[in-house]
């Protein structure tokens, strides 16, 4: 909701400046959203005064106008012809800057030369100050304008808006005078209501033009209407223009204007019909016909239904009740007499018709939070006698006021012991009803320690004791509502290492381009059977649920490759096969009693392809050392030390396919490639590889704090070294032999090649590794790479029995 503080000021005596205001409006519940500062653009502009009109010596439909500004002349070239010498006009200088109120675009005005002669300004019309969209002509400003003054003082177009949140709940702020209601009471200010009186200067009653029939008064409890005749159809004046401007509503004509000002004024939504085009003046207020359509204002065609409620005369519809007017009963230029609509309609039954066709209004908008029910009359008779005024019109006697539903207002005791119980404060019951009071909620009867209240018209939302007290809170202010001081000890966080391993390793896993997933904690008896009779050995019983919601799910899962080969599974069967997973979580297993122990563990798979296609990348399937690659990495960014893999066999897993992963002699878990038996159990169409890791047996072995190390000073080399071990010969076993001789300079240990064939005989193979030399003190000597490498190999001869082929 827009205020602006000139129109605020018209109802309460209020003199502080506007952030302060809104820094109190905030404390109080209605948050002010922005400030905005109308006019600031246009304040270098001046009233000026038109000295000398002639035509332009070069131009025939150009004007050549001396203007003063009251310190100097202008001279000013004009395209419009509606000004003469003496009137006073909006000046503006090279360099100003002008928003179309049409387009919102920006232009800024230049010093120009005009057919020859030099232009030092403009005068302005409504369009370059933002006062409408379209013009006759300059704005040809009042004699009582002072020459020389600055334009948007002098016009009263300096403001502050104060935009305002409106809760769905404070319907009574969507309005001026309600927001002034609100500043009355938080100062304790004398409040003055618009005046609503009328004077009916037409003959014929009201009743005699129109009839209202209300045929759904579950969604329409009150309908007033009201007749203007005899209204010429023209532009509003200047300061209804400069008022709606200010709000952010368009100004169209005097009638339609009046309606939106009202609303804005007051919080009730007008409509204004030309009553001739409304068919035996009749208005029917009923539910729309199953695909009952209309044209409204906005040209489109509408397609209703039975939920929504429209405004019909007898040969059909001729407006969206509460949300837009009819094009066949539109005011236009032609229009003679007025029928002005004030009704009340269903909150839910404005919000569905607004949602549901896509069309939010200013007049939905306060429909959809509620209206005051005793506002309907009020509204209508200010409407009319601005109407009147505006429009030269006649306002006829009376109004068909039809009520279908009147809406009491409700009684509520309220305790000044509650309220101190709950704000935690100590007031008196007279404070109390003094807040109370000058929120305008009439007290009906005090009684020791109970106040009755009444709900005032306009704030229907309160209905509990705890809504009036909420009203204190907020007049007292609740920066003055005492806080209790509470002593806290604070204990030091202990870190939870099992926590933080979990953290760390999602970090490095994701990093490394595996997805996380989650599975149930549960399996049916047929995955335990496929998963667990092949992985354990002897084979497990799982923990079963006393107590299992579902048939298939009634087994605490033994191990993760149950859930993670069962996703591989399910993934394949849709056409994924190029997957990486991993997932944490908790296995459940037996002890040697047989008694249920939890534990965390880490489970890893992967299939399908390296990498992504790629036009200069042959695709290449996933294999064991991918899987191996991946575990390591992970283990040494957890500065886990002295990792080995060391072949192993499990049925779940192919032969020769199987490692257990070691951490010195600490046994981590198993890895390798999916046996065919559990592929076909699971309906796997690639060879997939899995691991699974006991985090709770990693988590002593991780150090959390990494130790760096200054880059090298000192060039290193390189020594290649080719052995021929037997076939059964591991690779882990040949680090051992390299790692177990002291040797300091010794940096890296990196296999290269691997080769078997006729050159090295049948049940053999050949490993070539490079061995990478690196001293931290000084450059290495040949004899000191010489004497360490040979070492290596005397050692590595000794222990495997090997043949050294060549450096």
């Amino acid at each position: 909701m827009k205020v602006p503080y000139s129109w605020l000021r018209e109802f309460v005596d209020v003199d502080l400046p506007a952030e302060a205001l809104a820094d109190r409006l905030t404390m109080a519940g209605l948050e002010v959203e922005e400030l905005v500062r109308v006019g600031d653009e246009l304040r270098d502009m001046k009233v000026g005064q038109i000295k000398t009109s002639k035509k332009h010596p070069n131009a025939d439909k150009l004007t050549l106008c001396e203007v003063f500004d009251g310190e100097r002349t202008l001279q000013v070239v004009c395209g419009a012809t509606n000004h003469k010498a003496g009137d006073k006009v909006a000046l503006a200088y090279p360099g100003q800057r002008f928003v179309s109120l049409k387009t919102g675009e920006a232009t800024v005005l230049e010093k120009a030369t005009i057919r020859g002669v030099e232009s030092e300004g403009m005068m302005c019309s409504e369009v370059e100050v933002g006062l409408g969209e379209e013009a006759a002509g300059i704005m040809i400003l009042p004699e009582t304008a002072k020459v020389g003054a600055h334009f948007v003082e002098a016009m009263g177009i300096a403001d502050v808006v104060f935009d305002i949140a409106v809760m769905p709940n404070r319907p009574d702020v969507a309005s001026v005078i309600g927001v002034a209601r609100e500043v009355a009471a938080l100062f304790d200010l004398p409040l003055r209501e618009p005046d609503c009186s009328v004077k009916e200067t037409g003959k014929k009653p009201t009743e005699q033009w129109a009839k209202v029939e209300i045929l759904a008064p579950e969604l329409c409890s009150c309908y007033v209407a009201r007749i203007i005749d005899g209204v010429e159809i023209g532009p509003s004046p200047l300061w209804v223009r400069q008022r709606l401007t200010k709000v952010g509503v368009r100004p169209i004509s005097n009638v339609v204007d009046v309606t939106n000002l009202v609303m804005m004024e007051l919080g009730q939504p007008l409509h204004a019909f030309d009553y001739a085009r409304v068919k035996d003046g009749h208005i029917i207020v009923r539910r729309a016909r199953a695909g009952e359509k209309m044209k409204t204002l906005d040209g489109q065609e509408r397609t209703l239904d039975e939920m929504m409620l429209v405004i019909a005369d007898p040969s059909g519809a001729i407006a969206l009740a509460g949300v837009m007017g009819g094009e066949n009963t539109e005011v236009g230029p032609v229009t003679k007499t007025i029928l002005i609509e004030s009704a009340r309609f269903d909150p839910a039954c404005i919000r569905r018709t607004s949602r549901r066709l896509g069309l939010p209004s200013e007049s939905s908008y306060r429909f959809e939070r509620g209206v005051d029910p005793e506002l309907q009359a009020r509204a209508a008779a200010r409407a009319a006698q601005l109407m009147a005024e505006l429009g030269g019109g006649r306002v006829m006697p009376g109004a068909v006021d039809v009520v279908a539903k009147r809406i009491e207002p409700q009684r509520v005791t309220v305790r000044t012991s509650r309220v101190n119980a709950v704000l935690g404060t100590e007031l008196s019951q007279g404070e109390v009803e003094t807040m109370l009071g000058r929120m305008r909620i009439p007290v009906v009867e005090s009684r020791d320690d109970a106040t009755v209240v009444e709900n005032p018209s306009y704030r229907v939302e309160l209905e509990r004791e705890i809504d009036y007290i909420e009203e204190v809170a907020r007049l007292y202010g609740y920066e003055n509502i005492p806080t209790p001081v509470t002593v806290t000890k604070i204990v030091p966080h202990e870190e939870n290492v099992g926590e933080r391993l979990e953290v760390i390793s999602k970090n490095v896993l994701t990093g490394f381009g595996f997805f996380e997933i989650i599975n149930c904690n549960l399996i049916s008896d047929k995955t335990a059977s496929a998963v667990g009779d092949l992985f354990f050995d002897p084979p497990v019983k799982p923990v079963r649920v006393l107590k299992a919601k579902s048939a298939d799910l009634i087994n605490l899962r033994p191990t993760l490759f149950a859930g993670m080969i069962e996703t591989l599974g399910r993934n394949h069967r849709q056409r994924r096969l190029d997957v990486k997973f991993f997932e944490i979580g908790r296995i459940h297993l037996r002890d040697r009693d047989g008694k249920p122990v939890e534990r965390a563990a880490l489970s890893l798979g992967l299939s399908g392809k390296r990498d992504e296609a790629n036009w200069d990348l042959r695709p290449v399937e996933v294999d064991f050392f991918d899987l191996k690659g991946a575990i390591e990495e992970y283990l040494e960014t957890l500065g886990v030390d002295a990792v080995s893999f060391v072949s192993a066999a499990n049925r779940l897993f192919a032969p020769g396919q199987c490692a257990s992963v070691n951490a010195g002699e600490t046994a981590l878990g198993l890895c390798g490639q999916v046996s065919a038996e559990a592929a076909v159990a699971f309906e796997l169409e690639a060879p997939v590889y899995v691991a699974e890791l006991d985090l709770e047996a990693l988590a002593p072995l991780a150090r959390f704090a990494r130790d760096y190390e200054l880059l090298p000073v000192y060039p290193g080399t390189r020594r290649d070294i080719a052995l021929v071990v037997s076939e059964a010969t591991p690779f882990e076993a040949v680090r051992k032999v390299i790692e177990s001789v002291t040797v300091p300079i010794l940096r890296g240990v990196r296999l290269f090649d691997l080769y078997r064939g006729e050159q090295v005989g049948p049940g053999r193979k050949s490993l070539a590794f490079s061995l990478e030399y690196r001293s931290n003190t000084g450059t290495l000597t040949d004899e000191e790479v010489e004497k360490a490498h040979a070492a290596i190999k005397a050692a590595l001869v000794r222990a495997l029995g090997c043949e050294v082929r060549e450096d």
